[in-house]
């Protein structure tokens, strides 16, 4: 336990903001290089602070949709099973498991994708 340290996603956070700081003092051509390091800094610090099991969840679903097992890859027992024709009678379930997984991805890549233009949240 790392109790005097700041956290990981505290200083992902400090570097994010004070890179953000810099942003009028420089060329145009250097700003958008810097709202690009910005936007990935934002990815890492939502994945470190919000996700640290992003993939736990992802791989129980797909797991159970497909069968697939502990050493076995996910996503490719998925596309096996959707190929095969092995899904064709739970296709809600596969697009619920498919959306899911989209789902958790942008919550860490653009959170704010995920809402409408009334601002209210995709339904899940």
């Amino acid at each position: 336990m790392n109790q005097d340290q700041p956290a990981a996603h505290d200083l992902v956070s400090t570097v994010r903001e004070y890179l953000e700081g810099l942003a009028g003092t420089l060329s145009e051509e250097h700003r958008f290089d810097l709202r690009v390091a910005i936007h990935l800094l934002g990815i890492a610090e939502r994945e470190i602070r919000d996700r640290p099991d992003l993939g736990d969840e992802e791989r129980v679903a797909l797991r159970g949709l497909t069968g697939a097992g502990e050493d076995e890859d996910e996503i490719d027992a998925l596309c096996r099973a959707l190929r095969a024709g092995d899904l064709d009678d739970r296709w809600d379930a596969a697009f619920a498991a498919v959306l899911r997984t989209v789902e958790l991805k942008m919550e860490v890549v653009r959170p704010s994708a995920l809402k409408r233009p009334e601002n209210r949240e995709v339904s899940r």
